[in-house]
């Protein structure tokens, strides 16, 4: 399967790409699904509440927040093993979607 890495407001944090029909690009999956450690679910919830927290208010440290986002990528192809393909997506900049970065 290939997955994407996105923070969203009442989100896994994690997405399946081509889990659902256009015109959507992913479908949400829970972390249950996917039998990640307790930790790695934990980080990811942690992740997807600093977003809910910060991001409406214009306080989001996009520097620190993308960096956990892209540690959390790491982890989960790290955890889901080679045969995932896995991807994180940052924050959109000025208006302008951002590129997604394959994680290795």
């Amino acid at each position: 399967m290939q997955f994407r890495v996105v923070a969203d407001h009442a989100s896994s944090g994690i997405w399946a790409i081509g889990a659902v029909p256009p015109p959507w690009r992913h479908g949400m999956i829970g972390h249950e699904s996917l039998g990640l450690t307790p930790d790695l679910t934990r980080r990811f919830g942690d992740w997807i509440t600093w977003y809910e927290r910060d991001e409406m208010d214009g306080k989001l440290d996009l520097i620190a927040f993308e960096k956990e986002g892209l540690a959390l990528a790491q982890a989960l192809k790290s955890e889901l093993g080679p045969e995932a393909y896995v991807e994180f997506v940052p924050e959109p900049r000025d208006g302008k979607p951002a590129t997604s970065i394959p994680i290795e």
